[in-house]
């Protein structure tokens, strides 16, 4: 049955009811469909009972980008239909488990790898056979939901940049129907979150558990470190649950809105935190410092780098000045070489302040800021040449195992995705 109503008379459950209320027994929702360019809800229940809904405010005729969303709610997937008719598939969290990685290997891919996936589906001639065959099997794998490609931030404000309006529109298309909805949780809140279980240790607490996890469905997780808290849940008229996918699939779809979008964005260029390290790298190749005298130099620069991230995980715990300075002139060292992130990054920022022959380049600060943060956590890291070769460098000084690959080709080859 198909109910076409407005207003007060919107009855998807039964007489008297609301969206929202508890449904008869044995009966669920188990579609909701919207079609943005008609403006028209759909909502289907499991007994066949079904409501279509003219809504104006979901009218959106010039929308450059999305045409139409299905949520599947038994599967808890979220399929969003593009104005050119592509089809992007999204996971959706589900209240308690937002990062539910079922076993599948999280793979974090530097911009050129996501080029080279794009390419392999859209301009074959660009690739090489070998790395090729080995994005062709990725892509495979992306598509059967057995591994995970998950998006940041950084993927986005690059892919934006893009002038080539074709080919940016395809590397964006690309890693938005293969990321399908995971992301890597903005780095900054998973530095903090790093500080802040060692803050807590420092304190005494015996609980120290992150704050958020890194590879997750969660809403807005790309660019946590720059949002508000979010409103109370208070008088909301979904249940929890339905609030959620909500959320997650506004987020999803806001992701696909700027990425797809038809005109590039500027992205801000860090050339004064590039000049900054750059003078350390050129003064260290006049000096003759020994290796101690080095690492005192690169530390109190890794300090000044992180200043406000650790005042802010301080606060956050309610810790005072006296502590924090107690904290930074005990064995800081030993609490951050410890942190998977943090402590990844201020390695690779070591080797390159005192290797005389490196080139600091304003897009350093992303390469490091992204990579130190996946390389921590994910199974695996492919990424550009001499940045994975630094952080080969930095993980075996703190005695970690190598994740890190150099291109497709070689982590095809390597065998770890073999069981797959």
């Amino acid at each position: 049955m198909t109910v076409e109503a407005s207003g007060q008379d919107d009855q998807l459950l039964d007489p008297g009811g609301r969206f929202g209320d508890p449904l008869p027994a044995g009966v669920t929702l188990v579609l909701i469909e919207i079609d943005w360019q008609q403006g028209i809800s759909r909502f289907v229940r499991s007994d066949g009972k079904e409501a279509v809904i003219p809504e104006k405010t979901l009218f959106r005729p010039d929308d450059p980008v999305i045409s139409k969303s299905t949520y599947f709610i038994e599967a808890n997937v979220l399929m969003v239909e593009t104005r050119r008719g592509e089809v992007i598939g999204a996971e959706l969290p589900q209240l308690g488990v937002q990062t539910p990685l079922g076993g599948r290997p999280v793979i974090y891919l530097d911009q050129k790898d996501w080029s080279a996936l794009a390419n392999t589906l859209y301009s074959p001639e660009r690739v090489a056979d070998g790395e090729r065959n080995a994005a062709s099997k990725l892509i495979d794998l992306a598509r059967a939901r057995k591994i995970i490609l998950p998006l940041s931030s950084g993927h986005m404000a690059e892919t934006t940049q893009w002038r080539n309006n074709d080919r940016r529109y395809s590397l964006a298309l690309t890693i938005a129907q293969l990321s399908w909805g995971w992301q890597l949780q903005d780095p900054l809140t998973v530095r903090r979150s790093e500080l802040k279980q060692a803050l807590r240790g420092h304190l005494g607490e015996e609980h120290r558990i992150p704050d958020r996890d890194v590879f997750t469905l969660a809403p807005r997780a790309i660019h946590s470190s720059r949002l508000s808290a979010p409103k109370s849940s208070a008088g909301q008229v979904l249940p929890p649950e339905l609030q959620l996918a909500a959320d997650a699939m506004t987020s999803i779809s806001i992701h696909m809105s700027v990425m797809l979008g038809e005109d590039p964005i500027p992205h801000m260029v860090a050339d004064g935190w590039a000049t900054k390290f750059q003078t350390i790298t050129d003064w260290f190749a006049k000096e003759s410092k020994n290796s101690r005298e080095k690492r005192l130099v690169t530390d109190l620069q890794f300090i000044i780098d992180i200043r406000t991230e650790m005042a802010k995980a301080a606060a956050e715990v309610g810790m005072s000045v006296k502590q924090l300075e107690e904290w930074v002139m005990g064995h800081w060292q030993d609490e951050v070489a410890a942190m998977p992130s943090l402590g990844l990054y201020r390695e690779i920022l070591h080797e390159k302040q005192v290797n005389s022959g490196t080139v600091w380049k304003a897009n350093d600060l992303t390469d490091l800021m992204y990579l130190s943060c996946a390389a921590g956590y994910a199974d695996y890291v492919v990424g550009e040449r001499s940045s994975i070769s630094q952080m080969r460098q930095s993980n075996r000084r703190l005695g970690r195992p190598d994740n890190l690959y150099k291109n497709l080709s070689e982590l095809v080859s390597s065998g770890v995705l073999d069981s797959l």
